[in-house]
Protein backbone atom coordinates (compact mmCIF):
# COMPACT_ATOMS: atom_id res chain seq x y z
CA UNK A 1 0.00 0.00 0.00
CA UNK A 2 2.77 2.68 1.09
CA UNK A 3 4.46 1.75 -2.48
CA UNK A 4 1.54 2.14 -4.27
CA UNK A 5 1.10 5.76 -2.82
CA UNK A 6 4.48 6.60 -3.07
CA UNK A 7 4.05 5.23 -6.79
CA UNK A 8 1.02 7.45 -7.16
CA UNK A 9 2.60 10.82 -5.36
CA UNK A 10 5.46 10.71 -8.18
CA UNK A 11 3.46 9.83 -11.69
CA UNK A 12 1.13 12.83 -9.64
CA UNK A 13 4.11 15.20 -9.58
CA UNK A 14 5.52 14.44 -12.98
CA UNK A 15 2.18 14.50 -14.97
CA UNK A 16 2.36 18.29 -12.81
CA UNK A 17 5.58 19.05 -13.93
CA UNK A 18 4.62 17.87 -18.03
CA UNK A 19 2.37 20.57 -17.37
CA UNK A 20 4.52 23.72 -16.27
CA UNK A 21 7.03 22.60 -18.26
CA UNK A 22 4.73 23.24 -21.46
CA UNK A 23 4.44 26.69 -20.13
CA UNK A 24 8.11 27.77 -20.63
CA UNK A 25 9.71 28.22 -23.39
CA UNK A 26 13.16 27.28 -24.43
CA UNK A 27 15.88 29.16 -25.55
CA UNK A 28 18.66 28.24 -28.25
CA UNK A 29 19.46 24.78 -29.28
CA UNK A 30 21.38 23.04 -26.49
CA UNK A 31 20.98 19.82 -24.19
CA UNK A 32 21.96 21.19 -21.22
CA UNK A 33 19.50 25.04 -21.76
CA UNK A 34 17.44 24.27 -24.63
CA UNK A 35 15.82 22.45 -27.59
CA UNK A 36 17.52 19.13 -27.31
CA UNK A 37 17.15 19.17 -23.87
CA UNK A 38 13.50 19.73 -24.21
CA UNK A 39 13.53 16.74 -27.02
CA UNK A 40 15.46 14.34 -24.42
CA UNK A 41 12.29 15.18 -21.92
CA UNK A 42 9.36 15.36 -24.17
CA UNK A 43 10.63 11.33 -25.19
CA UNK A 44 11.31 9.91 -21.78
CA UNK A 45 7.77 11.40 -20.75
CA UNK A 46 6.26 10.04 -23.53
CA UNK A 47 7.90 6.75 -22.77
CA UNK A 48 6.50 6.52 -19.15
CA UNK A 49 3.13 8.53 -19.78
CA UNK A 50 2.39 7.66 -23.51
CA UNK A 51 1.33 10.78 -24.77
CA UNK A 52 1.50 11.28 -28.47
CA UNK A 53 1.89 15.16 -28.95
CA UNK A 54 4.96 15.09 -26.48
CA UNK A 55 6.86 12.63 -29.24
CA UNK A 56 5.43 13.94 -32.00
CA UNK A 57 7.08 17.13 -30.86
CA UNK A 58 10.39 15.91 -30.04
CA UNK A 59 10.33 14.46 -33.56
CA UNK A 60 9.46 17.76 -35.04
CA UNK A 61 11.95 19.42 -32.94
CA UNK A 62 14.89 16.38 -33.76
CA UNK A 63 13.50 17.23 -37.38
CA UNK A 64 14.16 20.82 -37.22
CA UNK A 65 17.68 19.87 -35.65
CA UNK A 66 18.88 18.54 -38.56
CA UNK A 67 17.77 20.90 -41.07
CA UNK A 68 19.25 23.36 -39.10
CA UNK A 69 22.95 21.77 -39.51
CA UNK A 70 22.59 20.46 -42.80
CA UNK A 71 22.01 24.25 -43.93
CA UNK A 72 25.39 25.42 -43.29
CA UNK A 73 24.00 28.29 -41.97
CA UNK A 74 27.26 30.87 -40.33
CA UNK A 75 24.81 30.60 -36.87
CA UNK A 76 24.26 26.53 -37.25
CA UNK A 77 28.22 25.94 -38.07
CA UNK A 78 29.32 27.98 -34.91
CA UNK A 79 26.70 25.50 -33.09
CA UNK A 80 28.27 22.49 -34.41
CA UNK A 81 31.22 21.90 -31.86
CA UNK A 82 28.78 21.98 -28.89
CA UNK A 83 25.54 21.03 -29.83
CA UNK A 84 25.93 18.63 -32.69
CA UNK A 85 27.54 15.93 -30.32
CA UNK A 86 24.88 15.92 -28.25
CA UNK A 87 22.37 15.58 -30.73
CA UNK A 88 23.64 12.89 -32.40
CA UNK A 89 24.20 10.93 -28.58
CA UNK A 90 20.51 11.63 -27.31
CA UNK A 91 19.49 10.06 -30.89
CA UNK A 92 21.51 7.14 -30.24
CA UNK A 93 19.47 7.29 -26.79
CA UNK A 94 16.69 6.91 -27.69
CA UNK A 95 16.92 4.38 -30.27
CA UNK A 96 18.63 1.89 -27.67
CA UNK A 97 15.86 2.83 -25.40
CA UNK A 98 13.52 1.75 -27.68
CA UNK A 99 11.75 5.52 -28.37
CA UNK A 100 12.26 6.23 -31.71
CA UNK A 101 13.95 4.64 -34.94
CA UNK A 102 16.15 6.23 -36.68
CA UNK A 103 19.28 4.04 -39.04
CA UNK A 104 21.91 4.46 -36.69
CA UNK A 105 24.05 3.78 -40.36
CA UNK A 106 23.04 7.00 -42.38
CA UNK A 107 25.21 8.84 -44.50
CA UNK A 108 24.13 11.94 -42.68
CA UNK A 109 25.84 10.22 -39.26
CA UNK A 110 28.86 9.94 -40.87
CA UNK A 111 29.11 13.17 -42.05
CA UNK A 112 28.17 14.49 -38.45
CA UNK A 113 30.75 11.70 -37.01
CA UNK A 114 33.18 14.17 -39.13
CA UNK A 115 32.10 16.93 -37.91
CA UNK A 116 32.17 16.16 -34.22
CA UNK A 117 36.27 14.69 -34.31
CA UNK A 118 36.98 18.29 -35.94
CA UNK A 119 35.58 19.68 -32.80
CA UNK A 120 37.45 17.71 -31.04
CA UNK A 121 40.48 18.83 -32.64
CA UNK A 122 39.75 22.34 -32.02
CA UNK A 123 38.94 21.75 -28.90
CA UNK A 124 41.88 20.55 -28.05
CA UNK A 125 44.21 23.14 -29.53
CA UNK A 126 42.16 25.37 -27.27
CA UNK A 127 43.23 23.33 -24.40
CA UNK A 128 39.57 23.12 -23.85
CA UNK A 129 39.08 19.11 -22.03
CA UNK A 130 35.69 20.18 -20.58
CA UNK A 131 33.03 17.71 -21.08
CA UNK A 132 30.04 19.59 -21.03
CA UNK A 133 31.09 22.26 -23.73
CA UNK A 134 34.36 20.59 -25.05
CA UNK A 135 36.52 17.68 -26.00
CA UNK A 136 35.42 15.25 -23.46
CA UNK A 137 32.44 15.23 -24.65
CA UNK A 138 33.20 14.83 -28.25
CA UNK A 139 34.73 12.02 -27.89
CA UNK A 140 32.41 10.66 -25.45
CA UNK A 141 29.90 10.76 -28.22
CA UNK A 142 33.18 9.56 -30.71
CA UNK A 143 33.34 5.99 -28.66
CA UNK A 144 29.52 5.28 -28.66
CA UNK A 145 29.35 4.99 -32.73
CA UNK A 146 32.62 2.85 -33.31
CA UNK A 147 30.07 -0.24 -33.90
CA UNK A 148 28.61 1.90 -36.42
CA UNK A 149 31.34 3.70 -38.35
CA UNK A 150 34.95 2.40 -39.51
CA UNK A 151 36.27 5.40 -38.99
CA UNK A 152 36.05 6.36 -35.30
CA UNK A 153 39.16 4.50 -34.13
CA UNK A 154 41.07 6.25 -36.49
CA UNK A 155 39.23 9.50 -34.85
CA UNK A 156 39.94 8.97 -31.40
CA UNK A 157 43.28 8.07 -32.06
CA UNK A 158 44.32 11.24 -33.48
CA UNK A 159 42.27 13.61 -30.56
CA UNK A 160 44.41 11.10 -27.96
CA UNK A 161 47.59 12.32 -29.31
CA UNK A 162 46.40 16.19 -29.33
CA UNK A 163 45.02 15.30 -26.03
CA UNK A 164 48.44 13.70 -24.69
CA UNK A 165 50.64 16.97 -25.68
CA UNK A 166 48.59 19.27 -23.19
CA UNK A 167 49.21 16.96 -20.20
CA UNK A 168 50.88 18.35 -17.44
CA UNK A 169 53.20 16.07 -15.60
CA UNK A 170 55.38 15.98 -12.69
CA UNK A 171 56.20 14.41 -9.33
CA UNK A 172 52.55 14.64 -8.49
CA UNK A 173 51.02 13.25 -11.17
CA UNK A 174 49.55 13.97 -14.34
CA UNK A 175 46.49 16.31 -14.55
CA UNK A 176 45.19 18.72 -17.71
CA UNK A 177 44.21 22.61 -17.58
CA UNK A 178 40.68 23.23 -19.04
CA UNK A 179 40.73 26.58 -20.87
CA UNK A 180 36.48 26.75 -20.67
CA UNK A 181 35.99 26.70 -17.55
CA UNK A 182 39.48 28.89 -16.51
CA UNK A 183 37.74 31.45 -18.91
CA UNK A 184 34.56 31.03 -17.28
CA UNK A 185 35.84 31.38 -13.58
CA UNK A 186 38.27 33.47 -14.31
CA UNK A 187 40.43 31.18 -12.78
CA UNK A 188 43.58 28.85 -13.44
CA UNK A 189 42.54 25.95 -11.10
CA UNK A 190 42.93 22.27 -11.99
CA UNK A 191 39.43 20.69 -12.09
CA UNK A 192 38.91 17.62 -10.51
CA UNK A 193 34.57 17.21 -11.42
CA UNK A 194 33.02 15.07 -14.10
CA UNK A 195 31.55 18.19 -15.47
CA UNK A 196 34.93 20.42 -16.14
CA UNK A 197 37.81 18.35 -14.96
CA UNK A 198 40.00 15.12 -14.53
CA UNK A 199 36.99 12.88 -13.39
CA UNK A 200 34.80 13.62 -16.80
CA UNK A 201 38.11 13.01 -18.72
CA UNK A 202 38.64 9.65 -16.95
CA UNK A 203 35.58 8.73 -17.34
CA UNK A 204 35.50 8.98 -21.41
CA UNK A 205 39.17 7.38 -21.57
CA UNK A 206 37.80 4.93 -19.16
CA UNK A 207 34.68 3.72 -21.92
CA UNK A 208 37.50 4.44 -25.28
CA UNK A 209 39.64 1.54 -22.76
CA UNK A 210 36.62 -0.42 -22.39
CA UNK A 211 36.21 -0.67 -26.46
CA UNK A 212 39.87 -1.65 -26.72
CA UNK A 213 41.58 1.49 -28.40
CA UNK A 214 45.16 2.96 -26.77
CA UNK A 215 44.64 0.72 -23.98
CA UNK A 216 48.36 0.85 -22.47
CA UNK A 217 48.58 4.60 -23.62
CA UNK A 218 45.17 4.90 -21.45
CA UNK A 219 46.12 3.16 -18.93
CA UNK A 220 49.40 4.69 -18.24
CA UNK A 221 47.77 8.10 -18.41
CA UNK A 222 45.11 7.53 -15.79
CA UNK A 223 47.31 6.06 -13.35
CA UNK A 224 49.24 9.31 -13.87
CA UNK A 225 45.81 11.28 -13.40
CA UNK A 226 44.90 9.24 -10.38
CA UNK A 227 48.58 9.55 -8.58
CA UNK A 228 47.39 13.60 -8.92
CA UNK A 229 44.27 13.21 -7.33
CA UNK A 230 45.16 11.10 -4.52
CA UNK A 231 47.91 12.66 -3.88
CA UNK A 232 45.09 15.58 -2.93
CA UNK A 233 43.22 13.61 -0.52
CA UNK A 234 42.92 14.98 3.12
CA UNK A 235 40.31 13.49 6.31
CA UNK A 236 37.49 15.86 6.63
CA UNK A 237 37.72 18.36 9.62
CA UNK A 238 33.43 18.86 9.74
CA UNK A 239 34.30 20.89 12.89
CA UNK A 240 36.07 23.32 10.55
CA UNK A 241 33.86 23.33 8.53
CA UNK A 242 35.84 20.92 5.94
CA UNK A 243 33.11 18.14 4.61
CA UNK A 244 34.99 16.87 1.37
CA UNK A 245 38.24 13.85 0.77
CA UNK A 246 38.61 15.95 -2.25
CA UNK A 247 38.63 19.10 -3.27
CA UNK A 248 36.46 20.47 -6.37
CA UNK A 249 39.42 22.15 -7.59
CA UNK A 250 42.99 23.19 -6.66
CA UNK A 251 44.94 26.28 -7.68
CA UNK A 252 48.80 25.35 -8.13
CA UNK A 253 50.04 28.83 -7.55
CA UNK A 254 49.70 28.01 -3.68
CA UNK A 255 51.01 24.85 -1.46
CA UNK A 256 48.05 21.87 -1.50
CA UNK A 257 47.64 23.01 2.24
CA UNK A 258 47.63 26.02 1.76
CA UNK A 259 44.49 28.15 3.09
CA UNK A 260 43.08 29.08 -0.27
CA UNK A 261 43.59 25.53 -1.13
CA UNK A 262 41.93 23.83 1.92
CA UNK A 263 38.72 26.43 1.60
CA UNK A 264 38.25 24.27 -1.66
CA UNK A 265 37.77 21.06 0.04
CA UNK A 266 33.95 21.96 0.53
CA UNK A 267 30.18 21.21 1.01
CA UNK A 268 29.78 20.87 -2.80
CA UNK A 269 28.46 17.47 -3.83
CA UNK A 270 26.48 16.19 -6.68
CA UNK A 271 26.49 15.38 -10.72
CA UNK A 272 29.35 17.98 -11.56
CA UNK A 273 31.51 18.22 -8.88
CA UNK A 274 32.73 17.20 -5.59
CA UNK A 275 33.44 13.53 -3.46
CA UNK A 276 30.25 11.79 -5.60
CA UNK A 277 32.42 12.04 -8.60
CA UNK A 278 35.85 10.69 -7.31
CA UNK A 279 34.01 7.93 -5.75
CA UNK A 280 32.75 6.70 -9.32
CA UNK A 281 35.84 7.33 -10.82
CA UNK A 282 37.88 4.66 -8.39
CA UNK A 283 34.54 2.15 -8.57
CA UNK A 284 35.58 2.48 -12.40
CA UNK A 285 38.81 2.52 -12.25
CA UNK A 286 38.91 -0.50 -10.35
CA UNK A 287 36.53 -2.38 -12.71
CA UNK A 288 38.24 -1.46 -15.82
CA UNK A 289 41.45 -1.01 -14.83
CA UNK A 290 41.67 -4.18 -12.37
CA UNK A 291 42.80 -1.82 -9.26
CA UNK A 292 41.25 -3.75 -6.30
CA UNK A 293 42.69 -1.03 -4.12
CA UNK A 294 41.12 1.50 -5.71
CA UNK A 295 37.79 -0.50 -4.44
CA UNK A 296 38.28 0.18 -0.58
CA UNK A 297 38.66 3.86 -1.50
CA UNK A 298 35.83 3.83 -3.42
CA UNK A 299 33.86 2.03 -0.23
CA UNK A 300 35.02 4.12 2.33
CA UNK A 301 34.53 7.73 -0.09
CA UNK A 302 31.13 6.87 -0.61
CA UNK A 303 30.10 5.71 2.29
CA UNK A 304 31.16 9.17 3.98
CA UNK A 305 28.96 10.45 1.53
CA UNK A 306 25.85 9.25 3.23
CA UNK A 307 26.21 10.64 5.95
CA UNK A 308 26.74 14.39 4.47
CA UNK A 309 22.37 14.93 5.15
CA UNK A 310 21.88 18.29 5.64
CA UNK A 311 22.54 21.56 3.57
CA UNK A 312 25.81 22.25 5.35
CA UNK A 313 27.42 19.16 4.38
CA UNK A 314 26.25 18.42 0.99
CA UNK A 315 25.59 21.63 -0.12
CA UNK A 316 21.81 20.62 -1.98
CA UNK A 317 19.61 23.15 -1.78
CA UNK A 318 17.33 23.07 -4.48
CA UNK A 319 15.78 20.16 -6.67
CA UNK A 320 18.25 20.62 -9.99
CA UNK A 321 20.16 17.88 -12.50
CA UNK A 322 23.92 19.48 -11.83
CA UNK A 323 24.17 19.83 -8.02
CA UNK A 324 20.80 19.49 -6.52
CA UNK A 325 18.76 16.92 -5.04
CA UNK A 326 18.27 15.19 -8.07
CA UNK A 327 21.72 14.82 -8.94
CA UNK A 328 22.58 13.21 -5.82
CA UNK A 329 19.18 10.58 -7.05
CA UNK A 330 21.40 10.29 -10.43
CA UNK A 331 24.82 9.61 -8.51
CA UNK A 332 23.78 7.18 -6.15
CA UNK A 333 21.86 5.49 -8.56
CA UNK A 334 25.69 5.04 -10.31
CA UNK A 335 27.30 4.05 -7.24
CA UNK A 336 24.94 1.37 -6.58
CA UNK A 337 25.42 -0.63 -10.17
CA UNK A 338 28.89 -0.16 -8.94
CA UNK A 339 28.82 -1.51 -5.68
CA UNK A 340 25.23 -2.58 -4.20
CA UNK A 341 25.86 -1.00 -0.61
CA UNK A 342 22.75 -0.94 1.10
CA UNK A 343 23.78 2.47 1.88
CA UNK A 344 23.53 4.05 -1.38
CA UNK A 345 20.28 2.73 -2.18
CA UNK A 346 18.89 4.42 1.34
CA UNK A 347 21.04 7.78 0.65
CA UNK A 348 19.09 7.58 -2.80
CA UNK A 349 15.73 7.45 -1.43
CA UNK A 350 16.15 10.31 1.23
CA UNK A 351 17.32 12.73 -2.01
CA UNK A 352 14.17 11.43 -3.99
CA UNK A 353 12.00 12.39 -1.07
CA UNK A 354 14.00 15.64 -0.74
CA UNK A 355 13.52 16.20 -4.39
CA UNK A 356 10.00 15.99 -4.00
CA UNK A 357 9.73 18.80 -1.53
CA UNK A 358 12.34 21.01 -3.32
CA UNK A 359 10.45 20.59 -6.36
CA UNK A 360 7.00 21.22 -5.51
CA UNK A 361 7.68 24.50 -4.41
CA UNK A 362 9.27 24.91 -7.86
CA UNK A 363 6.39 23.91 -10.05
CA UNK A 364 4.40 26.49 -7.82
CA UNK A 365 6.21 29.31 -8.55
CA UNK A 366 8.49 28.44 -11.78
CA UNK A 367 9.64 32.06 -12.13
CA UNK A 368 11.62 32.21 -8.88
CA UNK A 369 14.11 30.08 -11.07
CA UNK A 370 15.66 32.27 -13.88
CA UNK A 371 16.26 28.99 -15.23
CA UNK A 372 13.56 26.93 -14.97
CA UNK A 373 13.23 26.03 -18.46
CA UNK A 374 16.24 24.26 -19.08
CA UNK A 375 17.49 20.70 -18.34
CA UNK A 376 20.48 21.36 -16.09
CA UNK A 377 19.46 23.76 -13.99
CA UNK A 378 15.63 23.64 -14.13
CA UNK A 379 12.54 21.55 -13.92
CA UNK A 380 13.03 19.53 -17.32
CA UNK A 381 16.15 17.75 -15.76
CA UNK A 382 14.47 16.86 -12.37
CA UNK A 383 11.53 15.53 -13.82
CA UNK A 384 14.18 13.41 -15.62
CA UNK A 385 15.21 11.90 -12.96
CA UNK A 386 12.01 11.24 -11.44
CA UNK A 387 10.93 9.61 -14.84
CA UNK A 388 14.01 7.43 -14.72
CA UNK A 389 13.00 6.38 -11.18
CA UNK A 390 9.37 5.85 -12.19
CA UNK A 391 10.76 3.49 -15.24
CA UNK A 392 12.65 1.73 -12.73
CA UNK A 393 15.58 3.68 -12.41
CA UNK A 394 18.00 2.51 -15.54
CA UNK A 395 17.05 4.19 -18.39
CA UNK A 396 19.61 4.83 -21.25
CA UNK A 397 19.70 8.43 -20.78
CA UNK A 398 22.04 8.13 -17.70
CA UNK A 399 25.15 7.21 -20.38
CA UNK A 400 25.02 10.84 -21.69
CA UNK A 401 25.79 11.96 -18.27
CA UNK A 402 28.33 9.26 -17.96
CA UNK A 403 26.12 7.52 -15.43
Amino acid sequence: MIEEQIESKLIEQIKTGEHVIASLPFKGNSLFSGKLGRILYLAYNYKLLGNEENIETAVTYLDELFDYFKSGSPEAILEIPWVLPSLCRVIMTLNQDNIIDIELQDDEFFVFDEMVYKSAKTYLANNNIDFLYGAAGALSYLVNRIDYNGKIKDYITDAFESLMLLKMEDEHGVRFFNSHISKQNRSADIDLGVAHGQSGLILVLLDIYKAGILQPEIRGLIIGMLKYILGLERKPERADGVYSYFPVTIDENFARTAPENIKKYNDRMGWCYGDLNIALVFYRCADVLNMPELLIKADTLGRDTCTRLTEEESGIENAHLCHGSASMVLMYNALYREQPLPEYMDTKNFWMEYTHNYIQNELKDPESNGRAEQLLMGIPGVMLVLINEALGGNQKWQSIFLM
